[in-house]
């Protein structure tokens, strides 16, 4: 899809992609929706647990607060690994893709056909070290690899003028 004349573009890269490009992206963007804050109030529930355990021994209340603890853990760690591999969709993350920011929208093409999204439906933007991340919601984005793109400034400006770009979420602990 071809933009209409004078329409500024800001980035227009392609690539191959596979599972595994995404994979770092789904992780993170798990990790800053739900996993660092599981993984907080295990180490907190850990903390009192040793302090109780210390106090009053092995009771009934400590063996409960461990069981919940290694169960938050089991979360975080099918969050940051177990979820990213199981794709549902592989037209959605696999094949020859084509990625397109212009003054209108943003315009992406590969396997499952071609998309136009207006700059109204993201809600903020973040960027890291391998992707730019655009989100529709706070649990759903669109991410463009870093890999393909020579010079991200362009995009970085006319998000930054929309107001989506944000300074990327603390992960303290992991990532």
């Amino acid at each position: 899809m071809e933009p209409a004349a004078g329409t500024e573009i800001y980035l227009d890269v392609q690539g191959d992609v596979t599972p595994a490009t995404f994979r770092p992206a789904s992780q993170r963007l798990g990790w800053w929706i739900v996993g660092r804050w599981i993984a907080v109030v295990d180490i907190l529930l850990l903390l009192v647990t040793a302090m109780l355990w210390s106090q009053e021994g092995l009771s009934t209340l400590v063996g409960f607060a461990v069981v919940v603890a290694c169960g938050g853990l089991i979360v975080v760690v099918l969050i940051l690994f177990a979820a990213p591999r199981t794709r549902r969709n592989r037209a959605l993350s696999e094949g020859h893709m084509r990625f397109v920011a212009r003054e209108d929208g943003y315009f992406v093409e590969g396997p499952f056909g071609a998309q136009t999204f207006r700059w109204a439906i993201y809600k903020k933007a973040y960027v890291d070290r391998r992707f730019i991340y655009l989100l529709v919601t706070n649990n759903v984005a669109q991410v463009i690899p870093l890999q393909f793109v020579p010079d991200p400034e362009p995009l970085l400006k006319q998000l930054r003028k929309l107001g989506l770009l944000r300074p990327t979420p603390r992960t303290f602990i992991f990532f």
